[in-house]
């Protein structure tokens, strides 16, 4: 009789004598035989170093409903490691030692908890890069890297550990420090450029612009009325002037006297305006007083 099989017949036998159902025994005799089958596949499959087909027939062994043994977690916990999945490497082994000790399993803890740490990396899929400063020569370690960096290019995610070293994610550049909380970096709320650098876009709502009353001193109204009065007041000068001109060369008294009239005319009215615009901007630089 196989050890996972032993650990599971004590506990059939006393629902039994609790007095349930044969078909409920024959449930749990089909989940142990079923449970026994991948265990057997499971080594098979760590025997031929076809660690993908490991990883998914653990997965399939737990969800059976069934504790794993020690030794599976260990061969799992090895699947993980190969690929460079170290964060569920060492969640894996560290399962293992609450089951049984093991100084295998205990060292590779230790390792994982002295040289690594635990980073969480989001981004939408191919837009950023993960890079080390300086790959480690460790195969285990590069491995770890690696996983990492295809992860978050293909999925656009990484929750897992990697060795002490510096990245730069991004626009991020950090340490992964053993011992220290997991570091989270998200890169989905950034705007990037081609580079990969960016600035954090951040939704906020600008305040509704209010209309409130502006004093205005008097010397602009006053600035305003000299400026215009300037205007018109040239304009009647040009106008009188044509006027000139056009009495200079007439010859008969009954054309002259109207043309006489109209000019001096002009000339009064553009005279007062002349006055006028001297006075406003005169008026407009010694007032300083506002509404």
């Amino acid at each position: 009789m196989s050890h996972s099989y032993s650990r599971i017949r004590p506990l059939l036998a006393a629902l039994l004598v609790l007095g349930c159902s044969p078909a409920a025994l024959a449930v749990d005799d089909a989940v142990v035989a079923e449970h026994q089958r991948l265990s057997d596949q499971l080594k098979t499959l760590a025997e031929r170093n076809a660690w993908s087909g490991v990883d998914r027939t653990f997965q399939q062994l737990q969800e059976l409903g069934v504790e794993p043994t020690a030794g599976e977690w260990r061969i799992a916990a090895l699947a993980s490691a190969t690929a460079g999945d170290a964060g569920t490497a060492h969640d894996r082994y560290a399962k293992s030692l609450e089951v049984e000790a093991d100084d295998g399993a205990a060292h590779a803890v230790s390792d994982y908890t002295t040289n690594y740490g635990r980073v969480e990396l989001l981004c939408k899929p191919g837009t950023v890069d993960l890079q080390i400063d300086e790959r480690p020569f460790q195969p285990d370690r590069a491995r770890a890297v690696d996983f990492a960096t295809l992860a978050v290019t293909e999925q656009g995610t990484f929750d897992g550990m990697l060795p002490e070293a510096v990245y730069t994610f991004g626009p991020y550049s950090f340490a992964v420090i053993p011992g220290q909380d997991k570091a989270t970096f998200d890169t989905r709320r950034l705007h990037l450029d081609e580079s990969g650098e960016g600035v954090e876009q951040k939704a906020a709502r600008l305040p509704k612009p209010t209309r409130e009353p502006v004093a205005l001193p008097f010397r602009v109204p006053l600035a305003g009325g000299a400026a215009g009065s300037a205007v018109v007041a040239g304009v009647l000068y040009g106008v009188a002037a044509g006027k000139h001109r056009a009495w200079e060369e007439t010859n008969t008294r009954a054309e002259l006297e109207p043309l006489r009239s109209q000019t001096n005319g002009l000339l009064v009215g553009a005279g007062v305006l002349g006055a006028a615009a001297v006075g406003l901007g005169v008026t407009s630089f010694t007032v300083d007083a506002r509404f």
